[in-house]
């Protein structure tokens, strides 16, 4: 598909870049619904990835969630999906504060003395991060 507005969904690439993502379609939209923006097409469909103008909803022929060799693509749109909703939406203060305690819960089992808890719980600390970026 070609991007036509790198926005959202598609920061990593320019206006004009082809993502090679896997496709498989028997039906498009032919005409945008009311206040949504084109962001992507093909020469199979005219609207490939489109976003409301206002509130956070997309929509995206290719099937993002199947990555192989030749479409690894759909998993950076993906995880630029996830940064858009769950970083760019959170106020700094609100980041601070969900990394805070964490902390804190990690500390607490610090001075019980319970490492296996505290292993595990940066362990999925780690794995939550790994998924976004």
């Amino acid at each position: 598909m070609k991007i036509l507005q790198p926005d959202a969904i598609f920061f990593s690439w320019k206006e004009g870049d082809t993502v090679n993502l896997r496709q498989h379609h028997t039906d498009c939209l032919s005409e945008l619904p009311k206040d949504f923006i084109c962001l992507a097409e093909s020469d199979s469909c005219k609207i490939e990835a489109m976003m409301h103008k206002t509130k956070p909803i997309y929509g995206i022929q290719a099937h993002i969630e199947r990555c192989d060799k030749e479409h690894r693509e759909g998993l950076q749109v993906l995880k630029n999906f996830m940064f858009e909703q769950i970083i760019e939406k959170k106020s700094l203060s609100e980041i601070k504060q969900a990394i805070v305690n964490s902390l804190k819960d990690i500390e607490y089992d610090i001075v019980k003395d319970d490492w296996q808890t505290v292993e595990t719980k940066l362990k999925e600390e780690k794995s939550i991060l790994t998924h976004i970026w």
